[in-house]
């Protein structure tokens, strides 16, 4: 008797299935922040979060055109706040579903030394711009995840200052700064520098005129203000 012969059963799927299968989720579905990471190239990642260039290319595509952007500077780094800036940024653009229609988006970030890595520390303003730009992009895309601007730790910031230090001395602006502020507080800048072992103002790095500029911004708050008080030992020997 001959064997019969094995049948493989066939599942049919009809045409809706296999197109709703295939179908890109929408921006409100569980999986939507993964499968736009999924689409970052390489150089549009630090690690596992995306740059502003990945960012702006996906927001293109999901969203929309960008028409134009403003920029708010609501506080800028001083001495008094410790070199923070503080950013508010808002988009303009053009939905890719609603081509006669303008939608605004806005958020803020702020910027110092201790949230920025390396070198972007010194330019609190410049990074704390990109970093709201950054969050406006994210909020319309609905993306879960944070930029790569977002994730800076002080503990990068170190050997990065150090490294920029390296031949960049105060600056002009700096240097005027520490001394109208010296001048302002009837401090002797002689000894100001001499506490900390420097020579002359003129030879320190720009990190070391940050220090000094942090110090006398908490001798002008003074203990009222939760600053310092003045050493009598650094002062003018006239008062």
């Amino acid at each position: 008797m001959a064997k019969r012969a094995a049948t493989k059963k066939v599942v049919a799927t009809t045409s809706e299935e296999t197109v709703s299968s295939n179908l890109p989720l929408n921006k409100w579905d569980d999986g939507w922040t993964k499968q736009l990471v999924g689409e970052l190239r390489k150089n549009e990642l630090e690690g596992t979060y995306p740059t502003n260039a990945g960012l702006r290319r996906l927001f293109h595509k999901y969203v929309g055109t960008i028409i134009s952007t403003q920029v708010e500077v609501v506080q800028a780094p001083n001495p008094g706040n410790a070199g923070r800036a503080v950013v508010s940024v808002a988009l303009s653009y053009i939905p890719i579903d609603n081509p006669n229609t303008q939608i605004f988006v806005s958020d803020a970030a702020d910027c110092c030394s201790s949230n920025a890595k390396g070198v972007y520390g010194l330019f609190p303003t410049s990074t704390a711009t990109t970093m709201a730009e950054n969050r406006c992009m994210r909020k319309a895309l609905n993306l879960n995840i944070l930029s790569s601007d977002e994730t800076q730790t002080p503990d990068d910031i170190g050997e990065a200052v150090r490294q920029h230090d390296e031949g960049t001395i105060i600056s002009d602006i700096q240097r005027n700064m520490i001394i109208n502020m010296s001048n302002r507080l009837n401090i002797s800048l002689d000894k100001l520098l001499e506490r900390h072992k420097f020579v002359q103002i003129e030879g320190i790095t720009h990190s070391q005129a940050i220090i000094l500029l942090q110090e006398l911004a908490s001798y002008q708050r003074g203990p009222e203000q939760s600053g310092s008080a003045i050493p009598k030992e650094i002062l003018n020997e006239n008062t």
